[in-house]
């Protein structure tokens, strides 16, 4: 008589039972686990290239708004009450500006280098309209002018810049979720083939169990 002949009947039953639970909760667990790795890593592409955008995104509002205080210094007189406000709300906007970058590249280290250039661009720029601000700003329009016509050149080029960085970005984050889509089906294709295979030999194994005793 072999072992399995000489064993009770609810240890053959549990025999069967026992690795097929196993096999199921191995299973669950296996598959919470790769739908995890798969949300953290979305949620990592989510809080830098995304996020990155919006900063660069909230960066160019701010270069448009320091464009309207300059040209608000050529309305307003240099003896008006609004002037102070208007040449601080300039320096904000010109602080958030480049905080806002900063901020871009701190979320997208990867293409941190790709937002240098931008910067030194703006500080160019700003330096030019820092010039025509304290030009407005004490009524010397014609200087200030001419400081603003020399800005909106590099402005516009700048613009593009901008655009061609958050069309990157764009492009990027599609590329990278599709990645991600394939990575995560891969996975899941994978787990389910080798719980697939293990839970047919397990069975195999329990049929097994079952021709030797209980009858």
């Amino acid at each position: 008589m072999t072992f399995l002949d000489n064993i009770r009947i609810r240890s053959k039953i549990l025999a069967v039972i026992i690795p097929l639970c196993v096999v199921g909760i191995a299973g669950v667990v296996l598959m919470a686990k790769n739908y995890k790795a798969a949300d953290d890593a979305y949620s990592d592409l989510l809080a830098e290239d995304d996020v990155a955008s919006i900063a660069v995104a909230r960066a160019t509002q701010r270069l448009a708004a320091i464009s309207y205080n300059a040209y608000q210094t050529l309305v307003y007189d240099d003896a008006s009450s609004d002037m102070p406000e208007i040449v601080a709300d300039y320096e904000k906007n010109k602080k958030d500006l480049f905080e806002f970058l900063e901020s871009a590249k701190a979320h997208a280290q990867a293409r941190s280098a790709s937002i240098d250039p931008l910067v030194v661009h703006l500080k160019d720029t700003v330096a030019i309209i820092d010039e025509a601000v304290k030009a407005g700003a004490v009524n010397d329009n014609d200087k200030a002018k001419a400081l603003l016509r020399t800005a909106d050149k590099k402005i516009k080029g700048e613009i593009v810049e901008v655009r061609a960085w958050l069309d990157d970005s764009i492009k990027n984050v599609q590329i990278q979720s599709d990645a991600l889509t394939d990575n995560t089906n891969n996975t899941i294709l994978y787990t389910l083939s080798v719980l697939g295979t293990v839970f047919v030999l397990a069975l195999i194994a329990a049929l097994f169990v079952v021709s030797r005793g209980i009858v």
